[in-house]
């Protein structure tokens, strides 16, 4: 640290025109040699003719920096230099975003005004911390003028990059979207919604992802648990089906006999747990020194628990007395409602509320028919289009962003019907043909299957659209309708059902339920149910004892390391 601020003060010293050059290039030599070198790279001093004069900075910049995802920073370059690179590129918290991320708002003060920077990007960086590090923390001064998105790795990487271009001041040139003119470009790279959709109360303890145990032997066959159990009853407190998000849209019928078990000990003592000594030994033989090398403290003490065992989710359907003590909790559901949440298979399914449910899941407490067919319907498949996170070119349905922003209509238990007669005929097509939801989801999107049982499906699927449409008010918009895949979709083939829709109609819809978003989370600030800001605290960010000087940025393009290309 002493050596440190003796470097700055000399630094500070040259800036003032009090030391010369050759001092500080010195440093730098110094810094370089040695058995373990530290590379640094200040731009003012290797371009003093670009940062010297009126307006100081590059007129352009290109570039492809590294890709890293956001936790593996700590772990592949040091916590030191994650904790230097979020002071230095901005004030704001940057949570798990990309290592590419945070080269955004670096660049940024090394342009001049009115000049440009172009990256190559993860696809990630429109969504989450990523989004909000690399763009949406430049939108006050800087301007996305130009964006490709969803473009392919070349070569053996299997990533899925994004290209975008900013400017440095109000841009009045042409805007465009994959090589289309749009009139307008948000910082997330959509077209049409320019504000961001709040979470609403309304929508709150609904909708969770599953439980995540971290351990491979948490994971047992059918066969053992049935021995287990066969042998102590008891230990069906601790013992379940397990389903995930890849099961669930594969397996015609799930059958608890013919798959995995977890076990499960809650938030239960190491104590409680021994009491299930079968389970309890083969955990400690499998799993224990996983758990002992993590960082964090609740995952190495407590290795015999799930390291999320999720209670609200639990508790929201209706099994809180699983907890010690038990938990307070709804009445118990008799099914739940399931969603792989990395999937386009847009396809929503009932299952027995008497199993556990993997990560992969977003899961509904909800066992009604009315909100089925809400969460079905094409309106929140575009939503979820529009507001969830890729995965290359798959979406995400995050339930943070897409169901606790989506504005329900006001009475869905009124659309029951339409949503029991599509589960019908959707479950029969299944079980005739032995198709798994994904199947059946390909032959609902393809426009060239002109089956009479598909035609029949999408006849009903249409009605259900139809009929959720009407329950928002919008009966305009069910006469708009131009139900033409070929028409609608050309000249990409449909990769979602939306594509039944026209461009208007979609953008439209859009509009209208964000809208809709907005008025509900006034009526909600109104009505006391969210703070002043509308928003949960944010928890006071702890900066690091070290004091990083204003060149530590500089640490961000010095390239301790060169990660390579991730997936």
């Amino acid at each position: 640290e002493e050596l440190r601020n003796q470097y700055l003060t000399k630094l500070e010293a040259w800036r003032a025109n009090e030391a010369n050059r050759h001092e500080l290039e010195g440093i730098v030599e110094e810094l370089r040699g040695g058995e373990k070198p530290v590379p640094p790279m200040h731009w003012e001093i290797e371009f003093p003719e670009v940062f010297g004069r009126e307006n100081p900075g590059f007129d352009a910049m290109v570039g492809n920096p590294p890709f890293m995802r956001g936790h593996d920073i700590s772990k592949k370059i040091g916590v030191s230099y994650r904790e230097i690179i979020a002071l230095a590129a901005t004030d704001m918290r940057t949570g798990i975003a990309d290592y590419v991320a945070y080269f955004f708002p670096r660049a940024t003060g090394l342009i001049r005004r009115r000049g440009s920077f172009g990256f190559v990007a993860t696809n990630s960086i429109a969504d989450g911390d990523s989004q909000k590090l690399a763009l949406e923390s430049l939108a006050k001064t800087w301007c996305v003028y130009s964006a490709r998105t969803d473009i392919p790795w070349p070569g053996s990487a299997g990533i899925v990059v994004s290209v975008i271009h900013l400017f440095n001041d109000e841009y009045g040139g042409e805007r465009t979207l994959n090589g289309e003119e749009v009139p307008l470009l948000t910082r997330d790279l959509r077209t049409k919604i320019t504000a961001t959709p709040k979470r609403l109360a309304a929508n709150a303890g609904i909708c969770f992802v599953g439980s995540y145990p971290l351990g491979d032997g948490y994971i047992v066959s059918a066969e053992t648990a049935r021995h287990w159990i066969k042998s102590d009853a008891s230990y069906r407190q601790v013992l379940f089906p397990y389903i995930n998000g890849i099961e669930t849209n594969s397996v015609v019928r799930f059958d608890p006999d013919a798959s995995r078990w977890v076990i499960s000990f809650w938030n239960w003592s190491e104590e409680e747990a021994m009491r299930f000594p079968s389970a309890y030994e083969h955990l400690k033989g499998t799993v224990l020194s996983l758990r002992r090398r993590q960082k964090e403290k609740h995952r190495r003490e407590r290795w015999w628990q799930h390291a999320r065992p999720t209670p609200g989710l639990y508790c929201a359907i209706g099994r809180g007395d699983l907890f010690a003590p038990p938990k307070l909790s709804q009445s118990r559901l008799e099914r739940v409602l399931l969603k792989s949440k990395s999937s386009n298979t847009w396809e929503f399914a009932f299952l027995s509320n008497d199993m556990l449910f993997d990560q992969s899941l977003a899961v509904f407490a909800v066992a009604d028919s009315g909100r089925f067919t809400v969460l079905q319907s094409t309106i929140h498949e575009l939503w979820a289009w529009e507001r969830g996170s890729k995965l290359k070119v798959d979406l995400s349905y995050t339930p943070s962003t897409v169901f606790q922003t989506f504005p329900m209509p006001p009475n869905p238990e009124a659309l029951s019907s339409i949503g029991d007669n599509y589960l019908r005929a959707r479950t029969t097509l299944q079980q005739e043909q032995r198709l798994s939801l994904t199947e059946f989801a390909n032959s609902m999107t393809n426009p060239d299957d002109r089956s009479d049982e598909i035609e029949e499906l999408r006849a009903i699927r249409d009605d259900l659209d139809a009929a959720v449409i009407r329950s928002y008010g919008w009966s305009d918009i069910v006469e708009q309708l131009n139900l033409d895949w070929r028409s609608n979709c050309s000249p990409a083939p449909p990769k979602s059902y939306i594509y039944r829709w026209p461009v208007s109609t979609r953008v439209a819809v859009l509009a209208r339920l964000l809208d809709l978003n907005q008025k509900r989370y006034a009526e909600e600030v109104a009505a006391g149910l969210h703070n002043e800001k509308g928003e949960k605290k944010a928890p006071k960010k702890v900066k690091p004892k070290m004091s990083p000087g204003p060149d530590a940025t500089l640490l961000l393009l010095a390239e301790p390391v060169k990660p390579s290309k991730e997936k």
